[in-house]
């Protein structure tokens, strides 16, 4: 618990020490998308300029209008272990990663797999929207060996047992958990964070069957050391008793502090290295996480 206290102190000191500055998550990858500025039924009516419509940009200066446009994106991390949410999943893992985005709507894949080979996969499909500070994600767990199945016994009587069955969309029996998640960010000037999500369907139920709604709570903040090193600093939770985060209530389940560092090498490519100090004060862990990411 000490520890976790440290790790607390530290991130609140990084805080005070260093001036926010808002910047794009290294963890996404994504570009940038234009936004248009407006309404592509009225561009017909504006003055062209090669073949360009062009709008007064308000000092008398006649600028192309900016179109909507698609950004796409891919990459992969490898990681040293995979930590979700506090809790230690596995060890060394390859995590594949794509985006396409539009106008504020993203559909994005993200998965990861162990080299190891156990078997602890996960594929998570994911709808997200965003506006000014304001997020909204829809996103599918699936999570194979790591599923409870209710009234089927595993080879061990227990009623945990792996699970492969991607289509098996019983709630009883499938490996899929469906949660959905609200954010807001307070804004590009003060960058605090907060988030709640709550699991709608699939696999969440306590030793009885019953459904818990499972849900997690989040605070951060993203700020800048040294301008080029993306930092954040948070600390979440679940607020009542839970299977899956395997708490009996209120608990912090996670105190952490990520820092990151991009290269951009050629033609959009670029190479980060990652790391991350993740204390669990609910079980008493410590994680110290690194990595390397891979983008387009």
């Amino acid at each position: 618990m000490n520890r976790c206290l440290m790790v607390a102190v530290l991130a609140v000191a990084f805080c005070g020490l260093y001036s926010p500055a808002y910047s794009a998550s290294a963890e996404c990858g994504l570009a940038d998308v234009q936004v248009a500025e407006m309404p592509d039924s009225s561009i017909r009516h504006l003055p062209v300029r090669d073949g360009e419509p062009l709008l007064n940009s308000g000092n008398g200066a006649m600028q192309p209008v900016q179109k909507r446009k698609a950004s796409f994106s891919f990459g992969f991390d490898l990681m040293s272990s995979y930590v979700c949410r506090g809790a230690y999943q596995t060890g060394a893992s390859i995590q594949p990663k794509i985006a396409v985005e539009y106008a504020g709507l993203e559909f994005s894949l993200w998965g990861s797999t162990d080299l190891a080979g156990t078997d602890m996969q996960e594929v998570d499909i994911a709808l997200t929207y965003k506006y000014k500070g304001l997020k909204v994600a829809l996103t599918d767990y699936y999570v194979s060996g790591n599923a409870l199945s209710w009234g089927v016994e595993g080879p061990d009587g227990s009623k945990r047992r792996p699970f492969r069955q991607f289509f098996d969309l019983n709630s009883r029996t499938t490996p899929h958990v469906v949660e959905l998640l609200v954010a807001y960010t307070v804004s590009e000037k003060f960058p605090l964070t907060v988030s709640w999500g709550t699991m709608l369907f699939g696999n969440d139920f306590d030793d009885y069957g019953r459904r818990e709604f499972t849900s997690y709570f989040d605070l951060y903040y993203t700020f800048k050391v040294l301008k080029s090193i993306d930092m954040k600093a948070g600390i979440a939770g679940t607020p009542w008793a839970t299977t899956l985060f395997k708490t009996s209530g209120f608990e912090i389940t996670n105190i952490y502090l990520h820092a990151s560092r991009t290269w951009e090498i050629k033609d959009s490519f670029k190479i980060g290295l990652l790391a991350r100090v993740i204390c669990n004060p609910s079980r008493d862990e410590l994680n110290f996480v690194g990595g390397l990411a891979f983008s387009i």
